[in-house]
């Protein structure tokens, strides 16, 4: 499931069956975060302030990787 997100920060988040959560911020840069939960890729979706929230919820709470 992928969703374009209305962020100055993150333009698009996908999610994965097996928890794993892609990010793409508006600067081109693409992260996989790993063993997040579908509760929390719903947070990011419904947040009133993604980059809040990916600060708050995801950003260093998770294993991540630069893709690109």
């Amino acid at each position: 499931m992928s969703k374009d997100i209305k962020s100055s920060v993150i333009r698009k988040a996908s999610f994965s069956p097996d928890g794993d959560m892609t990010i793409t911020f508006v600067n081109g840069k693409t992260y996989i975060y790993e063993g997040v939960s579908r509760s929390v890729f719903d947070g990011l979706l419904s947040a009133d302030s993604a980059g809040r929230y990916f600060n708050l919820n995801i950003n260093g709470r998770y294993p991540a990787a630069m893709v690109r």
